[in-house]
């Protein structure tokens, strides 16, 4: 229970670079970032569920569920910025935030992390 939502914390690399290794980690993982995004806002990506999503994220994201992860980089102190991600599903109504892709989501804020790093 708790929150929502999974974070990681990264340090001495600027904002942009940790943008772009978020939207790289993403849609190499079979996420599509969604148009429209304000200036500074969270990062948004959806996915359909097909037979790779089940077998990397576990029975629920199977045909007929969507997900959304929603991906917001905070400031929390100077140099050190943190990295949530939501995930959300649904299966035909409202997006509801789920924690049963929590062991995906942290592998991907990882690779997110040592990225950035690189940049």
């Amino acid at each position: 229970g708790g929150q929502a939502g999974l974070s990681q914390k990264i340090e001495f690399a600027p904002r942009y670079n940790i943008e772009k290794a978020v939207v790289t980690v993403f849609q190499m993982d079979g996420f599509q970032l969604l148009p429209g995004r304000v200036a500074g806002g969270p990062l948004q990506f959806a996915r359909r569920g097909d037979a790779r999503s089940r077998e990397r994220f576990g029975e629920w994201f199977g045909q007929g569920v969507q997900a959304l992860a929603v991906v917001t980089i905070t400031e929390v102190e100077f140099g050190t910025h943190e990295v949530k991600c939501t995930l959300l599903s649904s299966a035909g109504g409202d997006f509801v935030p789920t924690d049963q892709g929590d062991g995906q989501v942290k592998a991907l804020l990882k690779r997110v992390k040592k990225l950035a790093g690189v940049l």
